[in-house]
């Protein structure tokens, strides 16, 4: 075999590597697609009945709410300390604190602090004047 057969053959054995390769690469590919729109699949439907559950909460809460008085809070709520609450209402912090123990206004315990959300507090104290 002369030199330009011997780089022909050399380079057709390196071509049939790198396809081999590249068809293993591709192989290792396809599989980890697979397995990504396996966990997507597994993510999405966990979302779903977490969204189920977290509607069925709200249709069990909504009759207790509104026999309390008190609306839920809408989509895209705005929460204020209840610091923040007691300076918009001019009020006490415990007057604030009272309301929000008792269902007065729509309000939530958020690391040991109530969080109250801003348009229920608005509409109780326009309620009450």
């Amino acid at each position: 075999m002369n030199a330009p057969q011997r780089r022909l053959t050399t380079s057709k054995v390196a071509a049939t590597a790198q396809a081999v390769e590249l068809s293993d690469n591709s192989e290792a590919l396809r599989h980890e697609a697979e397995t990504i729109r396996a966990k997507v699949s597994i993510a999405y439907r966990e979302l779903e009945a977490a969204l189920a559950a977290a509607d069925r909460i709200a249709q069990l809460l909504d009759p207790v709410t509104r026999a309390a008085g008190v609306a839920p809070p809408a989509a895209g709520a705005i929460w204020i300390s209840s610091s923040a609450a007691a300076e918009l209402a001019c009020r006490g912090n415990d007057t604030i604190e009272n309301w929000c123990r008792n269902g007065i206004i729509v309000a939530q315990k958020q690391a040991g602090r109530w969080m109250i959300d801003r348009t229920s507090l608005r509409e109780h104290l326009k309620s009450t004047r």
